[in-house]
């Protein structure tokens, strides 16, 4: 499951993001908005008991000598960092450097 909406109004921005959850996600997410000129002002974000990040953001895009990032570069850099998928785990089978 991944999910994600952009919506951009003038210099407003909009983020929803829903995905497979792992460690320093939302902090990969803020640091790609920066570096595209889209500055993150306000998040609001969770992960339910399913392992699902769930993350809102406000955001302001900031004009450079090449104009504004539109919706589609910031679903682009999403896209790059976001995971795919929902990685598989048996919990009933070993990991190969698991031992007895």
């Amino acid at each position: 499951m991944r999910e994600e909406e952009v919506s951009i109004i003038e210099n407003d921005a909009l983020l929803e993001v829903e995905c497979v959850h792992r460690e320093g996600l939302l902090l990969d997410v803020m640091t790609m908005m920066r570096e595209l000129g889209v500055e993150v002002m306000m998040v609001q974000s969770w992960v339910g008991d399913d392992g699902v990040f769930v993350a809102e953001m406000r955001a302001k895009v900031k004009e450079n000598g090449k104009g504004k990032k539109t919706i589609v570069d910031v679903k682009n850099a999403l896209n790059q960092i976001i995971p795919h998928h929902i990685p598989h785990h048996d919990p009933y089978t070993l990991a190969s450097s698991d031992h007895f």
